[in-house]
Protein backbone atom coordinates (compact mmCIF):
# COMPACT_ATOMS: atom_id res chain seq x y z
CA UNK A 1 0.00 0.00 0.00
CA UNK A 2 0.98 3.55 -0.73
CA UNK A 3 0.08 6.78 1.26
CA UNK A 4 0.75 10.30 -0.17
CA UNK A 5 2.40 13.20 1.60
CA UNK A 6 2.75 16.90 0.14
CA UNK A 7 4.91 19.55 1.21
CA UNK A 8 4.75 23.24 0.27
CA UNK A 9 6.75 26.43 0.89
CA UNK A 10 4.93 26.93 3.86
CA UNK A 11 3.58 25.12 6.51
CA UNK A 12 0.13 22.91 5.53
CA UNK A 13 -1.49 24.22 9.15
CA UNK A 14 -3.64 26.68 10.82
CA UNK A 15 -2.37 29.72 12.98
CA UNK A 16 -3.99 30.84 15.73
CA UNK A 17 -2.87 34.44 17.77
CA UNK A 18 -4.77 36.65 20.12
CA UNK A 19 -5.75 40.12 18.71
CA UNK A 20 -6.65 42.27 21.84
CA UNK A 21 -6.77 39.40 24.21
CA UNK A 22 -9.60 38.13 21.04
CA UNK A 23 -8.29 34.68 19.39
CA UNK A 24 -8.35 34.94 15.98
CA UNK A 25 -7.68 31.55 13.43
CA UNK A 26 -6.26 31.71 10.15
CA UNK A 27 -7.24 29.16 7.94
CA UNK A 28 -5.00 26.70 6.25
CA UNK A 29 -2.92 28.13 3.17
CA UNK A 30 -4.04 28.13 0.10
CA UNK A 31 -1.07 26.66 -1.89
CA UNK A 32 -1.46 25.85 -5.89
CA UNK A 33 2.40 24.26 -6.21
CA UNK A 34 3.07 21.39 -4.05
CA UNK A 35 5.76 18.45 -4.15
CA UNK A 36 5.13 15.13 -3.47
CA UNK A 37 6.24 12.16 -1.05
CA UNK A 38 4.97 9.08 -1.82
CA UNK A 39 5.83 6.63 1.03
CA UNK A 40 4.83 2.65 1.59
CA UNK A 41 3.35 0.80 4.39
CA UNK A 42 1.99 -3.10 5.12
CA UNK A 43 0.73 -2.21 8.46
CA UNK A 44 -1.44 0.20 10.73
CA UNK A 45 2.12 1.06 12.76
CA UNK A 46 4.22 1.80 9.41
CA UNK A 47 1.18 4.05 8.56
CA UNK A 48 1.39 5.85 11.95
CA UNK A 49 5.35 6.01 12.15
CA UNK A 50 4.67 8.16 8.46
CA UNK A 51 1.93 10.32 9.59
CA UNK A 52 4.14 11.55 12.88
CA UNK A 53 6.67 11.97 10.26
CA UNK A 54 5.33 13.86 7.93
CA UNK A 55 3.43 16.19 10.34
CA UNK A 56 6.16 17.74 12.14
CA UNK A 57 7.30 19.10 8.71
CA UNK A 58 4.33 20.92 8.02
CA UNK A 59 2.97 18.52 5.14
CA UNK A 60 -0.28 17.28 4.75
CA UNK A 61 -1.96 14.11 3.33
CA UNK A 62 -3.43 13.47 0.44
CA UNK A 63 -6.39 10.48 0.46
CA UNK A 64 -5.41 9.00 -2.85
CA UNK A 65 -2.18 8.95 -4.45
CA UNK A 66 -0.21 10.78 -7.26
CA UNK A 67 0.05 9.42 -10.36
CA UNK A 68 3.01 11.04 -11.32
CA UNK A 69 6.06 12.87 -9.16
CA UNK A 70 5.05 16.23 -8.12
CA UNK A 71 7.74 19.21 -7.95
CA UNK A 72 6.49 22.70 -6.98
CA UNK A 73 3.64 22.14 -9.41
CA UNK A 74 -0.23 22.19 -9.55
CA UNK A 75 -1.76 18.52 -8.38
CA UNK A 76 -4.62 18.99 -10.82
CA UNK A 77 -5.47 15.98 -12.55
CA UNK A 78 -2.85 13.91 -10.44
CA UNK A 79 -5.15 11.53 -9.22
CA UNK A 80 -7.43 8.91 -10.21
CA UNK A 81 -11.05 9.58 -8.95
CA UNK A 82 -11.68 6.07 -9.29
CA UNK A 83 -8.62 3.96 -7.76
CA UNK A 84 -10.28 1.76 -5.19
CA UNK A 85 -8.04 1.84 -1.51
CA UNK A 86 -7.62 0.23 1.86
CA UNK A 87 -7.72 3.00 3.74
CA UNK A 88 -11.14 4.07 5.54
CA UNK A 89 -10.83 7.99 6.74
CA UNK A 90 -13.23 9.19 9.39
CA UNK A 91 -13.17 13.11 9.44
CA UNK A 92 -15.52 14.44 12.62
CA UNK A 93 -15.78 17.94 12.65
CA UNK A 94 -16.91 19.60 15.90
CA UNK A 95 -18.73 16.71 17.59
CA UNK A 96 -20.31 17.78 21.05
CA UNK A 97 -22.89 14.48 21.14
CA UNK A 98 -19.66 12.04 21.56
CA UNK A 99 -17.38 12.86 24.27
CA UNK A 100 -14.65 10.21 23.08
CA UNK A 101 -13.74 8.61 19.62
CA UNK A 102 -13.79 5.57 21.00
CA UNK A 103 -17.51 5.61 22.22
CA UNK A 104 -17.21 7.34 18.44
CA UNK A 105 -16.35 4.30 16.53
CA UNK A 106 -18.43 1.81 18.96
CA UNK A 107 -21.80 3.28 17.40
CA UNK A 108 -20.47 2.67 13.97
CA UNK A 109 -19.75 -0.77 14.71
CA UNK A 110 -15.74 -0.54 14.41
CA UNK A 111 -14.80 -0.60 18.19
CA UNK A 112 -12.81 -3.52 17.86
CA UNK A 113 -10.36 -2.45 15.39
CA UNK A 114 -6.77 -0.82 15.13
CA UNK A 115 -6.92 2.71 14.29
CA UNK A 116 -4.76 5.93 14.36
CA UNK A 117 -6.11 8.81 15.13
CA UNK A 118 -5.17 12.74 14.58
CA UNK A 119 -6.67 15.47 16.49
CA UNK A 120 -7.19 18.98 14.51
CA UNK A 121 -5.71 21.68 15.55
CA UNK A 122 -8.92 23.12 17.36
CA UNK A 123 -8.77 20.84 19.96
CA UNK A 124 -7.33 21.92 23.03
CA UNK A 125 -7.51 25.44 21.32
CA UNK A 126 -10.62 25.83 21.31
CA UNK A 127 -11.78 23.21 23.60
CA UNK A 128 -15.99 24.00 22.84
CA UNK A 129 -16.02 23.28 19.71
CA UNK A 130 -16.31 18.97 20.68
CA UNK A 131 -14.47 16.43 18.96
CA UNK A 132 -13.05 17.14 15.88
CA UNK A 133 -10.38 14.33 14.54
CA UNK A 134 -9.25 12.04 11.65
CA UNK A 135 -9.23 8.59 12.00
CA UNK A 136 -7.65 6.06 9.82
CA UNK A 137 -8.77 2.25 9.88
CA UNK A 138 -7.43 -0.49 7.12
CA UNK A 139 -10.12 -2.54 5.46
CA UNK A 140 -9.95 -5.87 4.76
CA UNK A 141 -9.73 -5.09 0.94
CA UNK A 142 -10.65 -2.10 -1.59
CA UNK A 143 -12.99 -0.36 -1.92
CA UNK A 144 -14.06 2.17 -4.66
CA UNK A 145 -14.26 6.36 -3.56
CA UNK A 146 -17.90 5.72 -4.51
CA UNK A 147 -18.98 2.74 -2.31
CA UNK A 148 -17.35 4.69 0.56
CA UNK A 149 -19.48 7.66 -0.08
CA UNK A 150 -22.26 5.93 0.54
CA UNK A 151 -21.59 4.34 3.41
CA UNK A 152 -20.52 7.45 5.01
CA UNK A 153 -23.87 9.31 3.80
CA UNK A 154 -25.62 5.99 5.84
CA UNK A 155 -23.98 6.50 8.83
CA UNK A 156 -24.81 10.15 8.59
CA UNK A 157 -28.22 9.41 7.70
CA UNK A 158 -28.79 6.19 10.61
CA UNK A 159 -26.62 7.23 13.26
CA UNK A 160 -28.94 9.82 15.54
CA UNK A 161 -25.36 11.16 17.24
CA UNK A 162 -25.10 11.85 13.76
CA UNK A 163 -28.09 12.48 12.09
CA UNK A 164 -28.96 15.52 15.00
CA UNK A 165 -25.84 17.32 14.24
CA UNK A 166 -26.62 17.80 10.54
CA UNK A 167 -26.90 21.12 9.45
CA UNK A 168 -27.67 22.98 6.29
CA UNK A 169 -24.86 24.96 4.37
CA UNK A 170 -24.90 28.73 4.02
CA UNK A 171 -27.16 28.98 0.90
CA UNK A 172 -29.88 26.41 2.43
CA UNK A 173 -29.52 24.14 -0.36
CA UNK A 174 -27.51 21.14 0.89
CA UNK A 175 -26.47 18.98 4.47
CA UNK A 176 -23.58 19.74 6.30
CA UNK A 177 -22.52 16.30 6.98
CA UNK A 178 -21.41 15.86 10.58
CA UNK A 179 -19.07 13.14 9.21
CA UNK A 180 -17.40 14.36 5.93
CA UNK A 181 -18.62 12.19 2.77
CA UNK A 182 -15.60 14.06 0.75
CA UNK A 183 -12.99 11.73 2.45
CA UNK A 184 -13.63 9.24 0.41
CA UNK A 185 -12.22 11.34 -2.20
CA UNK A 186 -8.59 10.46 -3.94
CA UNK A 187 -8.05 14.32 -4.40
CA UNK A 188 -9.04 15.29 -0.52
CA UNK A 189 -6.57 17.00 1.07
CA UNK A 190 -6.06 16.22 4.69
CA UNK A 191 -4.08 18.25 7.01
CA UNK A 192 -2.39 16.56 10.13
CA UNK A 193 0.49 19.29 11.02
CA UNK A 194 0.05 20.73 14.89
CA UNK A 195 -0.93 24.31 14.85
CA UNK A 196 1.10 26.84 14.93
CA UNK A 197 0.35 29.20 17.97
CA UNK A 198 0.93 33.13 18.81
CA UNK A 199 2.23 34.80 21.98
CA UNK A 200 -0.71 33.93 24.71
CA UNK A 201 -2.61 31.14 22.70
CA UNK A 202 -3.29 28.47 25.38
CA UNK A 203 -3.38 24.94 24.62
CA UNK A 204 -4.76 22.46 26.84
CA UNK A 205 -4.30 19.63 24.48
CA UNK A 206 -1.90 16.99 26.40
CA UNK A 207 -0.78 13.81 25.17
CA UNK A 208 0.18 13.43 21.32
CA UNK A 209 -1.48 15.06 18.74
CA UNK A 210 -1.48 11.50 16.16
CA UNK A 211 -2.33 8.18 18.28
CA UNK A 212 -1.82 4.50 17.42
CA UNK A 213 -4.72 2.62 19.03
CA UNK A 214 -4.52 -1.43 19.56
CA UNK A 215 -7.58 -3.57 19.41
CA UNK A 216 -8.58 -7.27 18.14
CA UNK A 217 -8.35 -6.79 14.67
CA UNK A 218 -5.81 -5.15 12.68
CA UNK A 219 -8.36 -4.35 9.77
CA UNK A 220 -11.83 -4.58 8.98
CA UNK A 221 -14.92 -4.71 6.35
CA UNK A 222 -17.51 -2.15 6.74
CA UNK A 223 -19.83 -2.60 9.07
CA UNK A 224 -23.77 -3.05 7.82
CA UNK A 225 -25.19 -2.37 4.66
CA UNK A 226 -23.96 0.21 1.68
CA UNK A 227 -27.07 1.95 0.11
CA UNK A 228 -27.56 3.09 -3.71
CA UNK A 229 -26.87 6.28 -4.47
CA UNK A 230 -30.67 6.46 -4.94
CA UNK A 231 -31.70 5.11 -1.71
CA UNK A 232 -29.18 7.27 -0.31
CA UNK A 233 -30.43 10.56 -2.03
CA UNK A 234 -34.02 10.23 -1.19
CA UNK A 235 -33.35 9.83 2.65
CA UNK A 236 -31.04 13.16 2.15
CA UNK A 237 -33.82 14.85 0.70
CA UNK A 238 -35.96 14.48 3.02
CA UNK A 239 -33.51 15.76 5.91
CA UNK A 240 -32.99 18.83 3.43
CA UNK A 241 -36.20 19.73 3.77
CA UNK A 242 -36.81 19.03 7.18
CA UNK A 243 -34.29 21.69 8.02
CA UNK A 244 -35.39 24.19 5.75
CA UNK A 245 -39.14 23.77 6.76
CA UNK A 246 -37.65 24.11 10.89
CA UNK A 247 -35.54 27.20 9.10
CA UNK A 248 -39.30 28.79 7.76
CA UNK A 249 -37.66 27.54 4.14
CA UNK A 250 -39.65 26.04 1.40
CA UNK A 251 -38.98 22.45 0.51
CA UNK A 252 -36.49 22.51 -2.55
CA UNK A 253 -37.27 21.25 -6.04
CA UNK A 254 -36.28 18.18 -6.73
CA UNK A 255 -33.30 18.12 -8.87
CA UNK A 256 -31.39 14.53 -11.21
CA UNK A 257 -28.20 14.11 -11.84
CA UNK A 258 -26.31 13.04 -15.37
CA UNK A 259 -23.33 11.01 -15.42
CA UNK A 260 -20.90 11.83 -18.33
CA UNK A 261 -17.92 8.71 -17.42
CA UNK A 262 -16.96 9.19 -13.58
CA UNK A 263 -18.02 12.67 -13.61
CA UNK A 264 -21.58 13.00 -12.26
Amino acid sequence: MKITFLEAVVPLTKTFSLENGVLTKTGHPRVIDCTSHVEEFESIEELFEHLKRHAVLGRSMLKGNVNRKLIMESRAGSTDPNAPTRVLLLDLDGVKDVDTVERFLKLLGLDDVDYVVQYSCSMGVIPSRGISAHILILLSSEKAPAILKQWLMHQNLTIPVLRNNIGLTRTNNALRWTLDVSTCQNDKLIYIAPPILGPGVVDSWTGDRIQLVKKTQRTTDLPGVVPSAEANRISAEKVLNELRDHGGLPKKKHSSLKSQGPIE
